[in-house]
């Protein structure tokens, strides 16, 4: 091959720390007659062919990825032009341009007109993310990632994330940010480091032995996906982590857990000695004693020497049938509720109506203003159908919500009416529940009042049957739904709510830690938590529930950082009603297909007319 030109470039060395090195290192690009260039340094080599693909990189002996100039399978029509211009080679062909800038132990990239993608060559052997979870190519994906090689050097990301799917080497801007195909990317690789000792080391799986969630959906209720242990089932979990090195890897693990994710007690540790074989896992079993009913939270840790090296965490729960919490009833209880009733009579809700449906909708609406306690006025949407079936119902929206989904559907006439009569409320617009100045001032008892205002209205329509109306609610508004149940007992004929917010609030020994708490609160400071304690015990859907005995179904998800899922267990263990469940899910915050499902069956339960017999309650399974 003749040579056509080549250029000698100078590189100061740089030391660990960032000192300097005496020595100059160097980068050597040579362009051959056929335009082709060659580039070597004392790190690696590349190779681009006459067509501008990278057709070669490689560091200290291992291939890394190759990249076709132009879209994938699709190269430019015309041969494109290949320049070299010091330390970088720029390659155009109509709007497609790459330009490699070329350093000691850098590789820096920029693309225009086309989508950047390398394929990993087979001497790639794994991935690693720096949070730590890595395998084998090929079973694994993820952003911002390190290139373990065939010999155990990393290709690390020194400037923007990439990612990995497969053999496909993609910078993440494509998959993370949704640019537009085509745009200008720029991303620069460092090539050759070593790797460091955690980079060799997959996550922690954490897999449960003997547990069984079918306990839980007897009576009809449903849900499951996560670890539980019933009562008198031993508790016990296998831990497996991955060593994608080539030399055995000595660890010690750490095992903890607790019985609430702030504050919580301790209730079991342990350790023990693995070592990982080369390119290989091992399996460590954990056996823990017997904990009483509740929700725990294992966290396993992977130490070498004196320092951590990845952690995995596992809620679980034990025993839920036989769950049970305390009331946090304040000793003024009915007096307090005595005076917010009062505050509701002096306050005359003089109702303003106004005819809003279209003429082609099949039945009226109503857009209605209630005059609410300190002079706010709550707005709201009557919906009534030409032949209410079934009972009323009441639920609540934002109000931007309620204008978008039902006021302006109402007025072109593509609401799809309900099959009885509907009130839908907009919530205030500060209902955050942040705002905690005393028991008798914060936004939480106001959205209560709004939906015992709303209900009381409700119950005063013609077209309703005051005892027949259903309340429904989710995340801020479930708590509200639970209330009004239980203040409204001869109007409210079942309760439809799920992932409700709030629940436990009031709790001191295991603190409230999601939404819905006061500006700058710490959970974990005793005294802040005894001060909004005090304040939220009347409003804590906990201490409503065993004054509720209509039809009720409620759902937590067991992760869920919005609503916390102890509560909600507590309300339905609580309540008094003989018609009752709940569907416990795995994951978060959410409405699952099981939710889905016991919000169908007590619709129809309540369609069928007459009523419940509530001379029972439910016996816990």
């Amino acid at each position: 091959m003749m040579i056509h030109s080549m250029v000698r470039v100078a590189v100061a060395g740089v030391g660990l720390l960032g000192t300097s090195l005496a020595c100059h290192a160097e980068v050597l690009i040579r362009q051959a007659d056929d335009k082709s260039v060659e580039v070597t340094t004392g790190v690696y080599t590349a190779k681009i062919d006459t067509k501008g693909n990278l057709s070669e990189l490689t560091v200290k002996g291992a291939k890394a990825f190759t990249h076709q100039f132009g879209a994938p399978g699709k190269p430019p029509a015309e041969p494109p032009s290949i320049n070299v211009v010091n330390q970088m080679v720029a390659v155009r062909s109509g709007p497609a341009r790459v330009e490699w800038a070329f350093g000691e132990d850098t590789l820096g990239f920029l693309t225009e007109g086309y989508n950047f993608e390398g394929t990993l060559d087979p001497s790639v052997k794994s991935i690693m993310a720096p949070g730590g979870k890595g395998g084998p190519l090929g079973k694994y994906n993820g952003g911002a990632t390190g290139l373990i090689l065939a010999n155990d050097l990393t290709v690390a990301n020194a400037k923007a994330a990439m990612h990995v799917h497969q053999k496909r080497y993609i910078p993440s801007e494509y998959i993370s940010e949704g640019v537009k195909p085509g745009s200008l990317i720029e991303h620069e690789l460092r090539l050759g480091s070593p790797a460091g000792t955690a980079e060799f080391l997959g996550g922690i799986t954490i897999a449960a032995v003997g547990s069984s969630t079918a306990d839980l959906v007897e009576e009809g209720n449903a849900g499951g996906g996560f670890p539980h242990f019933p009562k008198s089932a031993p508790i016990g979990f296998t831990t497996t982590q991955e060593n994608v090195g080539t030399s055995d890897f000595p660890l010690e693990y750490q095992a903890s857990i607790v019985d609430h994710y702030v504050a919580g007690k301790e209730v079991f540790t342990g350790k023990q000695v693995a070592t990982l074989p080369p390119q290989g896992s091992k399996r460590v079993e954990w056996s823990v004693p017997p904990l009483p009913p509740g929700f725990y939270y294992l966290t396993v840790s992977a130490w070498h020497g004196e320092q951590k090296l990845t952690a995995t965490k596992q809620t679980f729960t034990v025993d839920l049938p036989h769950y049970t919490r305390p009331l946090t009833r304040p000793a003024d209880w009915d007096a307090f509720w005595a005076r917010q009733e009062k505050r509701l009579a002096e306050t005359p809700a003089n109702p303003r109506l106004e005819e809003i449906g279209a003429k082609s909708l099949a039945g009226k609406a109503f857009e209605v203003s209630l005059v609410m306690p300190g002079g706010r006025t709550l707005a709201g949407c009557l919906v009534v159908p030409e032949k209410p079936t079934g009972p009323a119902g009441f639920g609540s929206l934002t109000g931007d919500r309620l204008q978008s989904d039902v006021v302006a559907k109402a007025k072109d006439g593509s609401l799809a009416m309900p099959a009885g009569v509907q009130f839908t409320i907009a919530l205030p617009a500060d209902a955050t529940y942040t705002r905690w100045n005393s028991a008798d001032d914060n936004n939480l008892l106001d959205c209560v009042l709004w939906y015992l205002r709303g209900i009381d209205f409700l119950a005063m329509r013609p077209e309703v049957k005051p005892d027949r109306i259903l309340v429904s609610g989710a995340s801020r508004s479930g708590p509200l739904a639970v209330i009004a149940a239980a203040r409204r007992p001869k109007n409210v004929c079942g309760v439809s709510a799920f992932v409700h917010t709030s629940a436990g609030i009031s709790w001191t020994d295991k603190p409230y830690l999601s939404w819905g708490l006061p500006s700058g609160h710490n959970p974990a400071d005793a005294a802040k938590v005894a001060q909004l304690a005090a304040m939220a015990a009347y409003v804590d859907p906990v201490n409503h529930a065993p004054d509720v005995t209509c039809p009720i179904w409620f759902g937590w998800g067991l992760d869920d950082t919005l609503s916390q899922p102890q509560g909600i267990e507590a309300m339905y263990h609580l309540c008094r009603s003989k018609w009752k469940r709940i569907s416990r899910d795995a994951g978060g915050h959410q409405y699952s297909g099981g939710m889905k499902q016991l919000a169908a069956e007590l619709q129809t339960l309540l369609n069928a007319g007459g009523g419940v017999d509530q001379s029972g309650t439910l016996k816990d399974h």
